[in-house]
């Protein structure tokens, strides 16, 4: 027998504890077998020995004690489960404040990972994704954020040998044009792409053919693809599209086809028309517009593509040296560009509701150590009848994963809850969101964040209180060693919760600081009671036409009532329209064409100023004497001066914008303008008479003494009346448009701000936990010292003390923490330094005051006992 059992050891890998556990259980299958064979017939001894025999191989026995193992330990978890069940419903208390206070921590954590993983890790929705790079302008200074001419894209597809195909689209991305149907004209967004743009992203059209070569060979858009929501929108769905005509800006164009519905890009496009490469302002190779897109060939790197595309940089800058030395290609992974900042605002989020998750954890871990307290006795009970350690371990780590299993459940609606919030509020800034959505991945990680959080937060509680169980606790001497090692770890809790909650308080305040500094800084104009919308002129009128065009829109919309000021813009503020040219000063004449200073330029009327209210600080402003047939003019901002006219005058001084070879004189200076958003400071500026320059688009711009949003039916009445074909966007106030500026700030204010205010919230039930629980605990101590003479006050010192002093540790060991920290979220900041002071001081104040208040409660609570009574009572 002794060989046998030696065997079963060996069987087992030497696990002593395991082979222990199994002995009598083998012992009786062998008892068992030995009376089945003697009921066969055999002898005692003869039924023995088969039976010894059959378990003395050593993969039977293995696989046998294997199976006893297995469903032993299957029976026992059963087992297990279902005291668990009965022990949380037991306890409806404990067990409701543990569920929510981590179903809110996962249900956050879900969710916020749940976009990261969208937005961040999963592949773009193309075929190939990984391939797909995006390519801008490189300047001679070393700017990669520039476009490329239409001539320079033509070489590089033509002569690249790293690219399966390369194509361009329009820098502006989708931009509002004129789409006349039967008659009727719409406002829609277009986007100008080359030929093979739905090959690069790997789609077919879904209804006809896509562009070919051809399609881009003429010198204005021929023919147009139809996005597949405008398709169902505009013509129901119907198969017979393809051949239809329509008015694209006045000029005709046939439809050839429609993309799939999961083809958004540029994003919320409706239509796409080729690129006319024979238009003559697509000649030249100054006119900086198109932005690149390719598919690297299979096994082509990105540092490949950019050797290639450098060498073909250089070989034109060789062959047009006065427009292309120094100019490049710069290639970016383009699931990095869709990205972009989001990134860092996710990342923030993410560890936001990291910080949380761990609140809520040590949280659990407190209610659990009380409530492993109050089961001290029954722990000593199971102890004393036999019950192993690792036994009681096991029992506890069951109802804890039972615990999480609960609140992961309840988490999941939460998290999707917390989902279509951010869908229906969140930033237009935040890319992706449509993507954004529960699926398997989410629900694999909040199953594994529940038991992980079960098994690191309950273990330690467990073990303490495993360790603490003996024969004294049912003498019910409490008095020991024990208790301190709990308020101990209680402490410690205290500790850790305060020290995360402040680096989240801290995170929160210096962003709604920010905040305030965004909402307070100047846009350079006064925003209150301005409506604007955006006009698409018709691009076959000439340019005497479009000025009378919209000189007389004007002046019938300056004729409504309530009407103070009426202008007009090319590129509006804080609409992401950008435009700049290369310009000199004639005065101060370049070395070289590679020193022309480059500055963004608008094209404007005369109210323009007037109705922004954007002042005037010297000559004057743009008026009715700007014709097309007077002296060109210009009037520039003070950013403008600054870097150019620092010490002189000048008013009366000219400029060569452009191709322009006449000189364009300075007649006014203005103030500076935040054109692309509040935090960031006004760029040099130009702008130049609408009348003196061409521009297919405006934008109205109307001040009114009464609620702007009523004028916008009049406005569309005299639009139409005016030019039919002149279609126009939704019409939107200023205030709107600065809100709609800070989204991305404001969201990421908020949702930090929440979490802050939840982890402030469950620290201090926490801190209110742990001391409820040490006056609980302390129940006769404190009852003996007051029948000593202590007195109430003196004792409630002692209590906030304490509590004080583990909150005084968890806030320097939090502002330790956040030092380092709030460096993730310097880049959300404006105006505000990640280590300000004020708002350190702040945090620390606010944490300090709410701990305190957290331990009054129980505190006075412990005043209120009658001494005879609590020594009775232990």
């Amino acid at each position: 027998m002794r060989e046998w059992w030696s065997k079963i050891r060996v069987a087992l890998g030497g696990r002593s504890g395991l082979a222990e556990e199994l002995r009598e259980e083998l012992n009786a299958h062998l008892e068992l077998e030995i009376q089945e064979n003697v009921a066969r017939g055999m002898s005692f001894e003869e039924a023995r020995q088969v039976a010894r025999r059959h378990f003395g191989n050593v993969t039977a026995v293995r696989e046998r004690a294997q199976d006893v193992w297995t469903l032993g330990r299957l029976e026992i978890l059963l087992k297990d489960l279902a005291y668990a069940g009965r022990m949380l419903v037991k306890n409806p208390g404990f067990t409701a404040v543990a569920v929510a206070t981590l179903a809110l921590g996962i249900g956050a954590n879900s969710a916020i990972f749940t976009m990261v993983n969208a937005v961040l890790l999963k592949p773009l929705p193309y075929h190939g994704a990984d391939r797909l790079m995006w390519g801008t302008g490189r300047t001679p200074s070393g700017f990669s954020g520039a476009a490329v001419s239409p001539p320079d894209f033509r070489d590089y597809r033509e002569q690249n040998r790293t690219f399966e195909h390369l194509a361009a689209f329009f820098a502006l991305g989708t931009e509002p044009q004129s789409w006349t149907l039967n008659g009727q004209a719409h406002q829609l967004k277009g986007a100008m792409v080359t030929a093979d743009f739905f090959e690069v992203l790997g789609y077919a059209p879904v209804l006809g053919r896509s562009f070919t070569d051809a399609d881009e060979q003429t010198r204005s858009p021929q023919v147009a693809m139809l996005s597949y929501h405008l398709w169902q929108q505009m013509f129901g769905g119907n198969t017979t599209v393809p051949g239809v005509t329509a008015r694209l800006d006045g000029n005709p164009v046939t439809v050839v086809g429609v993309m799939p519905a999961s083809l958004d890009f540029p994003k919320g496009v409706d239509f796409w028309y080729p690129a006319p490469m024979q238009a003559p302002g697509l000649q030249r190779r100054t006119g900086h517009m198109l932005l690149a897109l390719g598919r690297l060939r299979p096994g082509v790197t990105q540092s490949q593509a950019q050797t290639d595309l450098d060498a073909i940089a250089l070989n034109l800058g060789r062959q047009f040296p006065k427009t292309d030395e120094g100019w490049g290609v710069h290639l970016r992974v383009m699931q990095d560009v869709i990205v972009g900042d989001s990134s860092d605002v996710l990342l923030v989020l993410l560890g936001a509701v990291g910080l949380v998750l761990l609140i809520a954890c040590v949280n659990i871990a407190n209610l659990l150590l009380a409530r492993y307290g109050v089961r001290q006795r029954e722990i000593s009970i199971r102890i004393a009848l036999g019950a192993g350690r690792f036994r009681i371990l096991s029992q506890f780590l069951a109802e804890n994963l039972l615990l999480a299993l609960v609140a992961g459940g309840l988490a999941l609606p939460l998290a999707y809850w917390g989902i279509e919030l951010v869908r229906s509020f969140g930033p237009e800034s935040l890319p992706r969101l449509e993507e954004v959505r529960l699926d398997g991945q989410a629900l694999a990680f909040t199953a594994g964040i529940s038991a992980l959080t079960a098994v690191l937060f309950g273990l330690a509680p467990a073990w303490l209180a495993t360790s603490a169980a003996s024969a004294r606790v049912l003498r019910e001497d409490m008095r020991t060693g024990t208790a301190h090692r709990r308020h101990a770890f209680g402490g410690a809790l205290v500790v850790a919760e305060t020290a995360l909650s402040i680096c989240l308080l801290i995170g929160a305040t210096l962003l709604v600081k920010s905040l305030y500094h965004t909402f307070h800084t100047s846009p350079g104009f006064r925003t209150e009671n301005i409506v604007s919308t955006e006009l698409m002129l018709p691009r076959t009128a000439d340019a005497t036409h479009r000025g009378r065009l919209v000189e007389q829109m004007t002046d019938a919309v300056l004729a409504l009532p309530g009407v103070e000021a009426a202008g007009a813009i090319s590129e509006m503020p804080l609409h992401h329209e950008l435009n700049d040219t290369p310009f000199d000063i004639i005065e101060q004449p370049p070395r070289s064409p590679q020193d022309r200073c480059d500055e963004d330029f608008r094209r404007v009327t005369p109210g323009y100023f007037t109705t922004m209210q954007i002042p005037l600080l010297s000559g004057r402003l743009l008026d009715d004497r700007d014709r097309p047939s007077s002296q060109p003019c210009v009037v520039v901002d003070e950013p403008f001066i600054h870097r150019y006219f620092s010490n002189e005058d000048a008013i009366g001084k000219h400029l060569r914008i452009g191709n322009s070879v006449e000189g364009i004189e300075i007649v006014g200076i203005v103030g500076g303008v935040r054109h692309h958003t509040l935090r960031t400071a006004p760029r040099p500026t130009m702008y130049l008479p609408f009348s003196q320059g061409q521009s297919d688009k405006l934008h109205l711009v109307v001040r009114a003494s009464t609620a702007p949003g009523a004028l916008s039916d009049a406005i569309r009445r005299i639009v139409s009346a005016e030019d039919p074909d002149v279609a126009l966007s939704g019409f939107e106030t200023m205030d709107g448009v600065i809100a709609q500026s800070v989204s991305s700030a404001l969201f990421l204010t908020l949702s930090l701000g929440l979490f802050a205010a939840l982890a402030l919230v469950l620290a201090m039930a926490g801190v209110y936990g742990v001391f409820s629980y040490v006056v609980m605990q302390q129940t006769r101590d404190i009852g003996v010292r007051m029948a000593l003479g202590a007195r109430p006050r003196q004792m409630l010192g002692q209590i906030l003390g304490r509590g004080a002093r583990l909150a005084g540790i968890g806030v320097v060991l939090g502002l330790s923490g956040a030092f380092f920290l709030m460096k993730v979220v310097a880049t959300q900041l404006y105006e505000v330094e990640p280590r300000d002071p004020v708002t350190f001081a702040f945090a620390t104040t606010l944490l300090m005051a709410c701990a305190v208040v957290a331990c009054v409660m129980p505190a006075c609570r412990a005043m209120k006992v009658d001494p005879i009574v609590a020594i009775r009572y232990e």
